[in-house]
């Protein structure tokens, strides 16, 4: 059953203005996996966020989404914002433009419901760092990707491993034009409607087995050049400008393999607490991280979310980040950075 009911709702609107919105049922049967690739069917954004807890044992929670309302990147420069009905341009600083974005909403918290269920995902270049810090760029972007892309999910499914549960979760903001009620039932409908969507299989749940084709692996570091670096780095510990280093180097490799197969082989081969596949429109971004990173949180309650390592843009190295946002190793060029709506 669907909740809370109409007259619930109108309460917690008074307390805030992002008011969640569920339903919740046995999930015995259907996987993370298979609600991701139904979810994720036809969507040109879409994530999922898992986690195995000492590489034994599945963590309590798993989430997935699609179809954000709205798709915030840093592009050369600029920040533009996406939705469904217009894409807008404006030359500004991103966090400020992030932190004003996120501080529109006030989350109403529900006892019970996750630990998150709405919220910003995605990833952060390591270069953001320079928005912060004066460091030297000297590097080349050989990459061309977007120093930053954020997926605004106002809802989640949420799979509880321990109650062997699935929640919908649709949270309404209700500050945005119509009344209460169209809000609401709007909200209802779209659970419905994902509910639906889960109960039918799509045909990438059963890939096509294909041939195993050798990959040729390249890397943007000769061998030569990468122990030049390492000896150089034990100068530098040596003379006590630094005090640790990760000398790290990009491989490359052309596949025709589709990337969530990629991450189902990941996630099967090196289980980790930090597990994740983000679908950017026309990029992926793959990774099975044992390492916590940094995150950033705007309201009080637990963090709902931690920075994670993937193989990104490699530049200049910059001294450590001041700000939480940022990740704090060389290698941690991606983040998903998660806000409010949280118990």
């Amino acid at each position: 059953m669907i909740q809370p009911d109409f007259k619930s709702f109108c309460k917690l609107a008074r307390q805030g203005n992002l008011v969640p919105v569920y339903d919740t049922f046995t999930a015995d049967t259907l996987t993370p996996v298979s609600a991701y690739l139904r979810l994720a069917h036809n969507a040109r954004y879409a994530c999922l966020l898992e986690s195995v807890e000492g590489g034994e044992k599945i963590a309590r929670y798993t989430f997935v989404g699609a179809n954000p309302s709205e798709v915030f990147r840093y592009v050369n420069g600029a920040c533009v914002l996406e939705s469904d009905s217009r894409t807008s341009w404006v030359q500004e600083n991103p966090l400020d433009y992030l932190r004003n974005r996120v501080e529109r909403y006030r989350p109403v918290r529900v006892p019970g419901l996750p630990p998150l269920v709405a919220g910003a995902i995605g990833y952060f270049a390591y270069d953001m760092v320079r928005l912060i810090e004066r460091i030297p760029d000297t590097g080349r972007d050989d990459v061309g990707m977007d120093d930053a892309v954020m997926m605004f999910f106002l809802g989640l499914v949420v799979f509880d491993h321990v109650r062997h549960r699935v929640w919908i979760v649709r949270n309404v903001f209700t500050d945005s034009e119509g009344s209460l009620r169209a809000k609401y039932n709007q909200a209802v409908r779209e659970i419905r409607a994902t509910r639906r969507r889960l109960d039918v299989a799509v045909p990438s749940e059963h890939p096509k087995r294909r041939k195993p084709r050798p990959l040729k692996v390249t890397s943007n570091f000769s061998r030569a050049k990468f122990l030049a670096a390492v000896e150089k780095s034990k100068e530098y510990i040596r003379a006590g400008d630094i005090f640790q280093v990760a000398v790290s180097q990009r491989f490359a490799a052309k596949t025709d393999a589709d990337p969530f197969e990629i991450y189902r082989s990941l996630r099967v081969v090196n289980p980790s607490p930090y597990m994740y596949f983000l679908k950017l429109n026309d990029l992926a971004v793959v990774g099975s991280s044992p390492e916590m990173l940094r995150g950033a949180r705007r309201f009080t309650g637990p963090l709902p979310g931690r920075a994670r390592a993937a193989p990104m843009r490699r530049k200049t190295r910059p001294s450590k980040p001041s700000w939480p946002v940022i990740p704090r190793s060389r290698r941690s060029t991606s983040c998903w950075w998660t806000w409010g709506a949280t118990t």
